[in-house]
């Protein structure tokens, strides 16, 4: 087989890796200007890591928060606390989150005025997801260089 075309091979999921951070980096931004409506959380649990060998190496927890809210008469469910939410080590930050969002209580919601089904508690970015995307939109651009590099068969 052609080098050229193997080099073809990390472009399909370096540009979709690009394409979904671009995608959550747009979301978080927007999501700072979005109008709010008040919610009520149905449900608050921390998940925990399920038990075996996995479980022994990453040991991650998130919390899961349920709520309900309306835009326009029309009730939505969610459980999106922020974009490009993501798994804690040690479970600080699910515990934070857990206890920020304890169930019954009413909390404002953040809703894409276009979508009001796409809605987040937290919106922008947090910090702890900073490094996520930069990694991913990192590994994006590496793959998408080696790609084209083989394409144009400096590489091989």
């Amino acid at each position: 087989m052609d080098v050229r075309l193997v080099g073809l091979l990390p472009l399909i999921p370096a540009i979709v890796l690009s394409m979904w951070v671009a995608h959550v980096l747009r979301r978080a931004i927007a999501s700072k200007n979005w109008p709010t409506t008040k919610g009520r959380v149905l449900s608050s649990e921390i998940v925990e890591p399920p038990y075996g060998a996995e479980a022994e190496v990453w040991m991650t927890y998130r919390a899961k928060i349920e709520y309900k809210y309306s835009v326009g008469g029309k009730t939505y469910l969610s459980d999106k606390i922020c974009f490009a939410d993501y798994r804690d080590i040690g479970g600080a930050r699910a515990q934070r989150i857990f206890q920020k969002y304890a169930a019954r209580e009413y909390v404002v919601v953040h809703y894409d005025p276009d979508n009001p089904h796409i809605a987040v508690l937290e919106p922008g970015l947090e910090s702890g997801n900073l490094p996520l995307l930069v990694i991913g939109l990192g590994v994006g651009l590496l793959l998408v260089g080696l790609g084209l590099l083989l394409v144009l068969g400096i590489l091989g």
